[in-house]
């Protein structure tokens, strides 16, 4: 089925693997392809061969034979989910796990970031925010970790997803986003 796509509309589809409580990088990997795959059919009538999938300098992918379709991909525990759509794109997820926070947050917060993560009542929620958030700007603009998680001079647009309440979910971009949401099955991907 295809839809037209406005400028601004992305597709986040997401799966949730509910037999494991953690998936390896292979079984994350294929099951990401498999989601991708259904998306490009489901909204383009197109396989990812026909689109040809490449990699960026950096690391960011991208389709060589149909650039206008922008997606990103990211897994955490149990998920594995997909932003699709016509403008660039970066998305991540993190599942909350207890770790401690405060020395991560000093490796990876600049100064006035971590000042005011200290002044947060939800110490824990306060940085898998900022953490999502930042992961999602690095891969919206292709560079990963070029310049360093402290060092970010972040802009665009973001919003924060819901999917699971022990996860964080953010999408960035460069311009406010239409996001349609949806939960994909893992039998419809098989």
């Amino acid at each position: 089925m295809r839809e037209k796509n406005s400028d601004r509309l992305v597709h986040v589809y997401y799966v949730r693997i509910n037999e494991r409580k953690d998936l390896s990088g292979t079984d994350a990997s294929s099951i990401a392809e498999r989601l991708l795959s259904y998306a490009l059919m489901h909204l383009y009538g197109l396989t990812l061969e026909e689109c040809g999938k490449k990699t960026k300098e950096h690391g960011k992918p991208y389709f060589g034979q149909h650039p206008e379709i922008e997606f990103n991909i990211s897994h955490s525990g149990v998920y594995v989910i997909l932003a699709i759509g016509g403008v660039p794109l970066g998305i991540d997820i993190q599942e909350q796990r207890v770790t401690d926070i405060d020395k991560l947050g000093k490796k990876i917060f600049s100064v006035g970031e971590y000042r005011d993560f200290l002044t947060h009542e939800d110490r824990q929620e306060a940085f898998f925010r900022m953490w999502v958030m930042k992961e999602s700007y690095i891969k919206w603009t292709g560079e990963g970790l070029l310049h360093g998680l402290k060092d970010l001079k972040m802009d665009g647009w973001h919003r924060f997803l819901h999917i699971d309440k022990e996860y964080f979910c953010a999408v960035w971009a460069g311009v406010p986003l239409d996001i349609r949401l949806e939960e994909v099955p893992l039998r419809l991907i098989k």
